[in-house]
């Protein structure tokens, strides 16, 4: 026997409810992706700004050791000579 008109629509609907929520499970998922997506990627901006910050301040820091030693280098080879005891 053929369906009304009416069964016909309950059964639209049903599967329409269904398409509805699995489209909107499907949307949500991926906002929750792309937040996590654009939250990694500006924590590992901030992170990579700390870490140049901190390179800069290792080098100032090697460059002045590096003078130092090149002050006592030289002063080590001039040592128990009069040069060094005048100094």
């Amino acid at each position: 026997m053929r369906q009304s008109y009416a069964e016909n629509r309950r059964i639209e609907r049903r599967q329409s409810s269904l398409s509805f929520f699995a489209k909107f499970f499907i949307g949500v998922i991926a906002i929750v992706i792309l937040t996590l997506c654009f939250s990694s990627f500006f924590s590992q901006r901030g992170e990579f700004e700390r870490l140049s910050n901190e390179r800069l301040k290792l080098e100032r820091q090697r460059d002045h050791l590096l003078q130092r030693y090149e002050t006592l280098k030289s002063l080590d080879e001039i040592a128990e000579t009069d040069e060094y005891i005048e100094r």
